[in-house]
């Protein structure tokens, strides 16, 4: 394994066809994509929707092994510690303070930002997979892990012809994680 897990967060907005990019680099031979990262805590692991192979995300084989590995259980510890630190900190309107370096992050940052490496680290491990494909989205999230020295990150910002963003909108979106 790397000694940084690599992550390629995909950007943009909602509807621009990142799940599409995710999945299709999620089949090249050393790339993971386990979908967007960034939801997990409230998604996955509050609400329980499905993961991908249909189980809940709490029953699934794969996040129960990262989740053990990262974390010691499933779910984590401190769930709702998570999730009030990223209400917290993993805010557009917070970008600003997250254009600091490393050594200056306030410490809810950096624990926050510890949670993402861990992650990051044992689906590198458990996966061994030499990309890890996030499909998150948000830019506040990638300012949050642009922060890590412990995360090799890059950036595809997917740009979608703005009237076909509309139109996506304008239609019902089958949500496999909710039916």
């Amino acid at each position: 394994m790397s000694a940084s897990p690599r992550v390629l967060l995909i950007t943009g907005y909602s509807r621009s066809g990142s799940t599409l990019l995710a999945r299709v680099l999620g089949e090249i031979d050393g790339f993971v994509s386990p979908g967007e990262l960034r939801y997990l805590w409230q998604r996955g692991l509050t609400e329980n929707r499905r993961c991908d192979c249909g189980e809940p995300c709490l029953e699934c084989p794969f996040w129960q092994k990262v989740l053990f590995r990262a974390y010691g259980s499933a779910p984590p510890p401190d769930l709702e510690g998570i999730l009030d630190l990223q209400r917290r900190v993993d805010r557009v309107f917070r970008i600003p303070s997250l254009t600091r370096t490393a050594g200056d992050m306030p410490g809810e940052v950096a624990t926050y930002l510890r949670y993402h490496e861990h992650l990051y680290q044992a689906i590198e491990e458990i996966t061994g997979a030499r990309w890890i494909v996030d499909s998150s989205k948000d830019p506040s999230f990638g300012h949050v892990l642009a922060l890590s020295e412990d995360i090799d990150l890059s950036v595809v910002h997917l740009i979608r012809d703005s009237r076909a963003v509309a139109y996506s909108w304008t239609r019902d979106k089958h949500d496999p994680g909710t039916g």
